[in-house]
């Protein structure tokens, strides 16, 4: 059974998320011609716009789920969600607006990835700009979206500003994280990424390093861009790190041991005691940092490949 893609992409708005997911997007289309992309942007940007929208209307579903709660039973389908569910192939979007023309409001856009999500079946699902409707992944609905991927043969792409609201149900459920720069530290959120703390937080600082250059280059340049929009990919389930170069991924090691020093003194400790000190001296420090770095080198953390391509078989 091939392996299912759910990809979070986390940054800050106007980093460059919806770019590189549009050249995924085409990347995918051409390698599955037959499988469908469907694109929710609650922004309705430039980015997706150009495509093919299909046939929405989320007050009639949002009525049919009234009705449901009133009269305690499931209702047949509406049109809307007949139409995701029959998607064959080619690149869809959903616009974010009411049939009257009307904005949708946050409530009804949280209902449209909802909906989108349990009725797609064999494609991608984008869903971009995620934190402009929903601030908790605590509800059941959207717990069982991230469950249930594997049985609809879904890849889903989802666009956050951070890491800040996902739950280790959602770091359990996901494959990768793809980080552009954030404002959330990572160690901040250590109970919820629990044992993927240390790679989400060496490849943050991997990024943040290449982020805090761009300034350094002219506004609107190629190298500007590059640097501002710089990320990394993180495969969750390998605890690896890819789109970085071997220097990159060393430094990014060492910023992480200067920030965590008693895994550092735990390996330091050990080199003490191979030359005969109850306590480990700079030199030993030293050491422990190379051993410490070739430990997570022959783990497999460092990926050499630049995770431009397509993830999912």
């Amino acid at each position: 059974m091939r392996q299912c893609l759910l990809m979070i992409c986390t940054g800050e708005m106007g980093i460059g998320k919806s770019f590189l997911t549009r050249k995924f997007a085409e990347a995918y289309h051409k390698m599955h011609p037959n499988r469908p992309i469907l694109i929710f942007d609650p922004n309705f940007e430039d980015t997706w716009n150009d495509f093919d929208s299909i046939y929405f209307d989320i007050e009639e579903i949002l009525a049919n789920r009234k009705e449901e709660k009133k009269r305690g039973i499931l209702l047949p389908k509406t049109r809307s969600e007949k139409n995701i569910e029959a998607l064959k192939r080619g690149i869809r979007i959903i616009m974010p607006f009411t049939k009257s023309g009307q904005k949708m409001n946050p409530d009804m856009m949280q209902e449209t990835m909802l909906t989108c999500l349990q009725n797609f079946r064999g494609g991608l699902a984008i869903m971009d700009d995620v934190n402009k409707h929903t601030d908790s992944f605590q509800e059941e609905r959207i717990k069982g979206c991230f469950k249930d991927i594997r049985h609809r043969s879904q890849d889903i792409i989802m666009h956050m500003q951070s890491l800040n609201p996902l739950r280790p149900l959602h770091y359990e459920a996901a494959t990768k994280i793809r980080m552009h720069h954030d404002s959330i530290d990572v160690d901040r959120i250590a109970g919820k990424a629990q044992d993927k703390t240390r790679v989400l937080k060496i490849s943050q600082l991997i990024v943040e390093e290449m982020y805090n250059t761009h300034m350094d280059y002219a506004e609107g340049t190629p190298e500007y861009w590059k640097r501002r929009s710089y990320c990394t990919h993180v495969d969750l389930k390998k605890k690896n790190i890819m789109g970085c170069t071997f220097d990159q991924f060393v430094k990014g090691c060492q910023q992480y041991l200067t920030g965590h020093l008693m895994e550092l003194k735990q390996i330091g400790l050990e080199v003490a005691n191979r030359n005969k000190r109850t306590k480990p001296n700079y030199q030993d420090l030293d050491i422990a940092r190379i051993e410490w770095i070739k430990l997570r080198v022959r783990e497999g953390m460092f990926d050499k490949n630049l995770a431009t391509g397509i993830y999912a078989n």
